[in-house]
């Protein structure tokens, strides 16, 4: 659960949203298995001072001081889940205060992170021209080498703490970083951000202008989350929306159903981290094709997701979900783009057992 602190006519326009016609229309394919159920089980609770927000997915907002607390609440309420997860930590952290957390079968997120990004043999630093040169890319004015330097940063600009999630988002914010000339970079568009915490490191370090396309459930919270976080930047909400989309730097928030609103050769850098792999073919393809129309030429499309994943409910364990396969290699990538890089999340197979592929590519028209 989450709770932010909002000024009141935020709040009344996120009520208009809830009430508003792009709220409800999602189309059929927008929602595979998975998403059905994690939307039925999302809580958005708009009071007169603030948002409370709960549920399970894309909620991985910055702890505050009062962390330890929560997952303890966490860890009581459902030990099943939580308790696996826990000793897992505590394994890492032993051997982690050990110095032999290399020979495990997965490190912690904080370990893995300065493995890479230093270049460390359990990495596979092995280069290659489409393999990311963290040598090169820790060179970067802003990017963090180490976990420690990194919370420093963030808490200071925040005042809040890194969590696991965080640590992997920046990981992914100075590859962006490493690839591309931010003063290039006028209009992003990130599509399932969940939270917002890629395109707010993108923000207080580069003041972009900022489409975000999502579920209206999901919207609500990365419009509470930002909102809360730069307090005097524009936000455009859905029902708000209106063509021609705004150039000033803010951020604009569309449901599936509006992404038609996004005029062509309008986007200078498409993002899409660990969604594609929740979503229907169809919603995949839609996707793909919508980054290939609003593209510049010479824009950029960034992506990490599961090497494969089965997007179904939550009883896919132990019962045959009707969802397809959807995997990485299988996208509808256009051949004609030029791939930057093109591997398997060194970070990501340090920390879990699922490969994640990145790739970074310059769209050619």
């Amino acid at each position: 659960m989450h709770e932010f602190i909002l000024p009141k006519e935020i709040l009344q326009r996120m009520r208009d949203f809830r009430r508003s016609r792009q709220a409800r229309d999602i189309p059929d394919y927008s929602l595979s298995e998975y998403w059905q159920y994690e939307t039925d089980n999302m809580s958005i609770d708009i009071l007169p001072d603030r948002v409370i927000t709960s549920g399970s997915l894309g909620y991985y907002v910055p702890p505050g001081k009062w962390d330890l607390f929560v997952k303890i609440r966490k860890l009581l309420k459902n030990p099943k889940w939580y308790l696996p997860i826990a000793q897992k930590k505590l394994f890492q952290k032993f051997a982690q205060l050990m110095g032999a957390e290399e020979f495990m079968a997965t490190m912690s997120t904080s370990a893995a992170y300065d493995a890479v990004m230093n270049h460390c043999d359990v990495s596979d630093p092995d280069l290659s021209p489409f393999r990311i040169n963290f040598l090169d890319l820790k060179k970067n004015l802003g990017v963090a080498s180490n976990v420690r330097e990194l919370a420093e940063q963030y808490t200071q600009k925040t005042g809040l703490n890194l969590s696991d999630h965080l640590i992997v988002t920046y990981y992914q914010f100075n590859i962006i970083s490493g690839l591309i000339d931010w003063n290039e970079i006028k209009t992003v568009l990130e599509i399932g951000p969940g939270n917002g915490n890629l395109a707010s490191i993108i923000y207080s370090n580069h003041q972009k202008n900022f489409i975000v396309v999502d579920l209206p459930n999901t919207l609500c919270l990365s419009m509470a989350f930002l909102s809360n976080l730069f307090p005097d930047v524009k936000i455009t909400m859905p029902h708000e929306a209106k063509t021609p989309l705004s150039e000033n730097k803010g951020f604009t928030f569309l449901t599936p159903d509006q992404i038609h609103l996004i005029p062509d050769d309008f986007i200078d850098l498409s993002i899409n981290t660990s969604s594609f792999q929740e979503m229907k073919k169809e919603q995949i393809e839609e996707y793909f094709e919508l980054i290939e129309r609003t593209s510049r030429n010479g824009g950029y499309f960034y992506t990490r997701n599961r090497a494969e994943k089965i997007p179904g409910g939550p009883e896919i364990s132990s019962e045959i979900s009707n969802e397809p396969v959807i995997r990485f290699s299988e996208f509808p990538w256009d051949p004609k783009n030029r791939v930057l890089a093109y591997e398997i999340c060194r970070l990501g197979r340090l920390v879990q057992r699922d490969n994640m592929f990145i790739k970074m590519e310059q769209i050619i028209k």
